[in-house]
Parts: C-alpha cells; structure tokens; sequence
C-alpha cells in the first residue's frame, strides 16, 4: 500500500506498522492483525482496502461454518455477499419485512434460510455460483413446461459417479 500524503496532518512520512482489525457479530468477537502504515507525525494508521476485505470475508466464512442461527450473522453474510435485503428476500421466499425483522432480532432468524445464506457465503468463497444460479431461477420461475431430458446423459453421469464412490 502506497500513502503519499496523511489525510489528518498532511505528513509526508510513514513507517511500517501493525492494526488489529475486530468485528463483533452477536456473541462472536473476531479480530486479525493485518499490515500497516503510520504516519511519522499524528500517528494516524492506514490499512490496505484489500485487507479489510479479506477479514470480512474470513468473519462471513467463520459465520457460515460455525452454523450460527442469528440475525446479525444473517445480515453480515448478506452484506458480504454484496446483496440488499429487497434482493435476498425473494431468494429466500420471504417478504423484505420478514428478512428485516430477522436481521434486527424483532423476530429470530430462520434456521434454513441462515443456512442457505451461509452456504451461498461458503460458495462465494469457494469461487462457486452454481447454488446462487439456482436460487435466482427458483425466485423467477413461471411455471411448468414440458422439457426433453437426455437418459443416456444421465445414465452416463450417474454411472461416472457410481464408479467414484466406489
């Protein structure tokens, strides 16, 4: 990270420092020491933006692997995931007022949306889109239509998957 100028006392001098970052989301305290600049003259410290994103991502993984069941966690993962509630909520199949309420504590957290969400985190993390695909075409489905489907693919790749469990 490159810092030209302290945005407090225009200083021109920085060393190289340490910052712990900390994020509470319900009951969990999360912190990291991440890299640093200083400015020689205030003391005010810089933290690399890229920094930052990796401890949210790291706070929104621990969130979803610990399986918590809790509006703040709800609406951390959601944030991490770059969604607005009015986005999450025709995912989940709920109205905004109720994912709202969730994340607010007014009503407590479902347990298998939480779950999704943090799979859809996990996924995130994992560079996976597959369970997001699916859940936008859930939230948009129009109704049944007749589709050919190809038994011989299936029968290939039910066959492939036999073979790799064994």
């Amino acid at each position: 990270m490159v810092v030209k100028k302290c945005v407090r006392c225009c200083g021109r001098s920085f060393v190289k420092a340490r910052r712990v970052l900390r994020r509470v989301v319900g009951d969990a305290d999360f912190e990291a020491t991440v890299p640093a600049v200083k400015c020689a003259s205030c003391g005010e410290t810089y933290v690399d933006a890229q920094h930052g994103v990796l401890f949210e991502r790291a706070v929104a993984r621990a969130l979803a692997e610990s399986g918590v069941v809790h509006g703040e966690a709800l609406k951390a993962m959601r944030r991490f995931l770059g969604l607005r509630a009015k986005d999450l909520a025709p995912l989940l199949g709920v109205a905004e007022g109720t994912l709202s309420r969730w994340e607010t504590g007014e009503r407590p957290a479902d347990r298998a949306a939480t779950a999704l969400v943090g799979q859809l985190v996990l996924d995130a993390c994992s560079g996976v889109t597959s369970t997001m695909e699916r859940l936008r075409r859930a939230s948009s489905h129009r109704g049944a239509r007749t589709r050919k489907l190809d038994l011989a693919a299936e029968a290939r790749h039910a066959s492939r998957r036999a073979k790799g469990a064994a």
